[in-house]
């Protein structure tokens, strides 16, 4: 799919469709705002809210590459791509009870015969968004958030509004045991926790190529245990700067490890992380260092890492 046009003539014509589609006065540069949309033009007005006066409908919208619709307070550069028509000239992009809302240009046809345009656009969320205050989304059945989606056409006139909640989990995730590793740059870390079997009989190691944890309440079709998400994966900085391998019940008893490795650095010299352990909300181990180009030289597989701590449960 094409790029969205940034062209000073691409924004010319959407200026002129401004003054029919916007709710009010010119807001904020938009630095205060929960969503930003990069090189959008920042409006006033609730955007599910605004009269729909034409058949323009946005559709496929989708994010680029295949990414989980997870928003972790903070992130960064989220880019969603999708198709609006017939003849659109540009799509609003505001997120649910927000009193401003943002455009975009379109860019090319879908194809040569078709009045479908294209759209992509890149999205970042404020740190200060709030989980405990998002209503259950009757989609994902956890705190969302509603993006609103609305194409323009020619004199402003707006189509039907089409929304997408996404998952915005919590900071500090609970449960029976949970394992975190937090670090402060645009990097990629791998949390490896290296876990007794239910059964006994052995040892598991959870990490980014093995998420899954074996419980007796996963083998009983209870919630999985496991990595929650691979943070910065591949250098693609998603600014979450952590991860979770998280025993919602019954963690099993034993011995416990807990490595960290420097999958990659993505340019930085060096990172400094933490790593932590609770029990039912209680500390059970800790540590912290620094990685450095040393570390992020050796293999990235089963075992790697520098060992953080130990604990037995």
């Amino acid at each position: 799919m094409s790029r969205v046009l940034h062209s000073r003539a691409a924004w010319v014509g959407v200026a002129g469709l401004l003054g029919a589609a916007c709710g009010g006065g010119q807001p904020s540069t938009g630095v205060d705002q929960l969503l930003r949309v990069e090189d959008g033009q920042l409006e006033n007005g609730r955007l599910a809210d605004l009269p729909s006066n034409s058949n323009i409908e946005v559709s496929a919208v989708k994010l680029d590459q295949g990414g989980k619709l997870i928003v972790y307070p903070g992130r960064k550069g989220m880019v969603f791509d999708g198709n609006a028509g017939p003849s659109a000239q540009a799509v609003a992009i505001g997120m649910q009870g927000e009193e401003s809302y943002w455009i975009v240009p379109v860019g090319s046809p879908t194809s040569a015969t078709s009045d479908l345009m294209q759209f992509q656009a890149t999205l970042s969320f404020s740190p200060l968004i709030d989980p405990e205050n998002l209503p259950i989304s009757d989609v994902t059945n956890t705190p969302a958030l509603t993006l609103i989606f609305r194409g323009i056409g020619k004199g402003g006139v707006m189509g039907t509004a089409r929304s997408l909640d996404i998952e915005v989990p919590s900071a500090e995730p609970t449960g029976d045991v949970v394992v975190s590793l937090l670090w402060n740059t645009p990097v990629d870390l791998d949390l490896h926790v290296v876990a007794p079997l239910p059964d006994g009989s052995g040892t598991t190691e959870v990490w980014a190529k093995a998420p899954g944890a074996p419980s007796e309440a996963s083998d009983a079709g209870g919630e999985p245990a496991g990595l929650d998400l691979d943070s910065n994966a591949a250098c693609q900085i998603d600014n979450r700067d952590r991860e979770n391998v998280i025993w919602p019940t019954a963690a099993p008893q034993g011995h416990y490890l807990v490595r960290v490795d420097a999958f990659s650095l993505c340019g930085e010299k060096s990172a400094y992380w933490e790593a932590r352990a609770t029990r039912q909300g209680a500390l059970i181990g800790q540590a912290s260092g620094v990685l450095t180009e040393a570390e992020a030289s050796r293999n990235h597989v089963t075992g790697a890492g520098v060992l953080a701590f130990e604990f037995d449960i």
